[in-house]
């Protein structure tokens, strides 16, 4: 769990679009995983701190936490919770777990930057976390959706958090992004399922992980009704028996056999640390090339 670039712009943007931070609360401690080029760049660019002086005092004060960066982003109060104390969690609570009723909607921002993932729990860890925002606050997540097997228990689509996020639990998606390889690849805007009647998704060819911001609108009991997957809901609501011409496996494809490519000969000659950057080059092409533009707008995050 740190931020790092991609997670910082996407703290930025969200700041600067009315996330407010003033009563922040992390699952888990958040490293800080940034250069001082780069998290002076990034302030400067949003008009926060930028001189090397301040710089250096995040840094400095965050002894590898990312404590001071919170506040330099508006929080008077940062929390953080975790299963132990072993990193100086202010909130020791196991989010398998119900919350303690003194938490319930104490927090402005609740950031989840790489934990839900490894909470076997996660009905109840995702009800926690809503549970803990405040009417009018958000809770903003930086997730695994694809090609990080193995990192913890889950890998999430965006159908997971657009039909958790929902008004039935009185919350609202307001922004969702794809990004492959932690800010290498291009950041992609995802429409909800729902909307466009049919599965949302795509390969990736690196680490990609799920950008999300919601807000709570309203104060409402969690999943007193259950989210089902919005392609299986729409088929029980318009066509509640199977007829013959009706394939459901019908969101399967073939891909057409590869054809030969220049880059493909140009692996077969040339040193393998530069084979490694061709692959990622071709991927990175493959992946702008296959996605659908009713699913995926390419954007560029402020």
């Amino acid at each position: 769990m740190g931020i790092e670039e991609s997670t910082l712009r996407f703290l930025l943007s969200s700041r600067k679009t009315g996330v407010s931070f003033a009563r922040t609360i992390t699952l888990g401690r958040q490293d800080l995983l940034l250069r001082p080029s780069v998290l002076k760049g990034l302030l400067h660019l949003y008009g926060l701190c930028s001189t090397d002086e301040e710089v250096e005092r995040i840094l400095k004060e965050a002894n590898q936490f990312a404590d001071p960066l919170f506040r330099a982003l508006g929080a008077q109060v940062i929390d953080s919770m975790d299963y132990s104390s072993f990193e100086s969690a202010t909130v020791v609570h196991d989010m398998n777990q119900p919350i303690p009723e003194g938490l319930r909607q104490r927090y402005s921002m609740v950031f989840d930057g790489g934990t839900l993932e490894h909470v076997f729990n996660f009905p109840q860890a995702i009800q926690n976390c809503m549970e803990m925002v405040e009417v009018g606050g958000h809770f903003l997540s930086v997730t695994p959706s694809n090609n990080m097997m193995g990192h913890g228990f889950y890998q999430f689509s965006p159908e997971t958090f657009f039909r958790i996020f929902c008004e039935d639990n009185g919350f609202q998606i307001e922004k969702m992004y794809l990004n492959e390889g932690w800010g290498a690849g291009p950041w992609l805007q995802v429409t909800d399922p729902d909307k466009l009647q049919r599965r949302v998704g795509c390969v990736t060819g690196a680490a990609t992980n799920l950008y999300v911001r919601a807000r709570k609108l309203r104060e409402a009991p969690i999943f007193s009704a259950m989210p089902y997957q919005s392609d299986y809901s729409n088929i029980w609501d318009k066509q509640p028996s199977r007829d013959g011409d009706a394939h459901r496996l019908d969101f399967f494809y073939r891909d057409s056999a590869p054809r030969p490519s220049l880059l493909g000969a140009m692996g077969k000659i040339v040193p393998e640390p530069l084979r490694r950057h061709l692959r990622m080059y071709r991927q990175y092409r493959q992946m702008l090339r296959d996605i659908d533009p009713e699913m995926f707008q390419e954007i560029k995050i402020d």
